[in-house]
């Protein structure tokens, strides 16, 4: 072996040590910020993606006949796909507006790092102002309330929900200050049979048990959407691997662990509870089952939680 080859031998393998204490010390501090179950804390950075199979799960994908050509789509939504990097520097979702066409949800994304919300359509009474990126470091993305092929957008203003109490509020935008694209995905949860079904293109594409509510803690009911999708660092942790945020909150508590009292949809360690009242109000599915959404479900997506949609 020559001189050359042991040296190069001698790096790769300090470097090695040097990474895996790295990745320790990084665990060690991620496992002591965890905050208690269903806190509405911030977990770690956006998540990566990933190929993961449900076979074991419970859940369930329907067979895919895509009609993206026919709706003018192009690809899922790009906040999956585009969300490397970390909480500190995240990577914008989208660097140009798509398409307003086809069936499917607006969504809406800041441009800027403040974004105003109005109480009517060019009106001068500010009902709430948006930082971007939110406060876990994801971009702001928000769910229009105006249909995608409404004469209202003519107007230059969308109607969106916002991330904000009372759940259910609404505001207007301008549309100089955001951009917009077609989301094919939403959610349902059915709180009676406890399952989550999420479609696409109006199509059941997916079906799941879950974990909701119990006692003094209930999910809330109503129409929500995903705020925020955070990598818990813990796979095996209260949380799972992934966090959805949702744009709702509890109605029976005002705060939760000392943070807002913000509901989401994320993975469990305790499977066995799923299809029962289990949560302070988040709702749970299994781990696998929450890989797998956080691979194609974008921000913006509508969830609709114990009322017809």
């Amino acid at each position: 072996m020559s001189d050359q080859t042991r040296a190069t031998m001698r790096a790769i393998a300090v470097a090695w040590v040097f990474g895996v204490f790295g990745l320790l010390a990084v665990g060690q501090a991620v496992a002591a910020a965890m905050p208690a179950p269903d806190s509405p804390q911030p977990v770690t950075r956006p998540a990566e993606p990933i190929d993961v199979g449900l076979g074991a799960t419970g859940a369930s994908i329907a067979d895919e006949q895509s009609n993206d050509q026919s709706s003018g789509e192009q690809r899922p939504l790009g906040n999956i796909e585009r969300r490397q990097g970390n909480i500190q520097s995240p990577t914008p979702i989208e660097s140009e507006p798509r398409p307003v066409s086809g069936r499917g949800t607006l969504v809406v994304h800041a441009t800027s790092s403040q974004l105003s919300a109005y109480s009517s359509p060019g009106s001068a009474e500010t009902v709430t102002q948006l930082t971007n990126p939110t406060r876990h470091g994801t971009p702001l993305v928000l769910q229009a309330v105006t249909p995608p092929d409404s004469p209202q957008l003519d107007t230059g203003w969308v109607q969106v929900l916002l991330p904000i109490r009372p759940n259910g509020t609404t505001a207007w935008v301008s549309l100089d200050d955001v951009e917009t694209s077609i989301n094919p995905f939403s959610i349902e949860v059915d709180v009676d049979d406890f399952e989550l079904t999420v479609k696409r293109h109006g199509a059941v594409y997916m079906q799941a048990p879950v974990g909701i509510g119990d006692g003094d803690t209930p999910t809330p009911h109503g129409s929500f959407f995903l705020t925020d999708l955070l990598r818990t660092g813990e796979p095996d942790g209260i949380y799972g691997p992934f966090a959805y945020g949702l744009s709702g909150y509890s109605e029976t508590l005002t705060s939760f662990n000392g943070g807002e009292a913000v509901i989401g949809i994320h993975g469990t360690n305790e499977p066995w509870a799923l299809g029962s009242n289990v949560s302070s109000g988040c709702v749970r599915v299994d781990n696998a089952v929450i890989e797998a959404l956080a691979t194609f479900l974008p921000l913006g997506t509508p969830v609709t939680i114990g009322v017809e949609p």
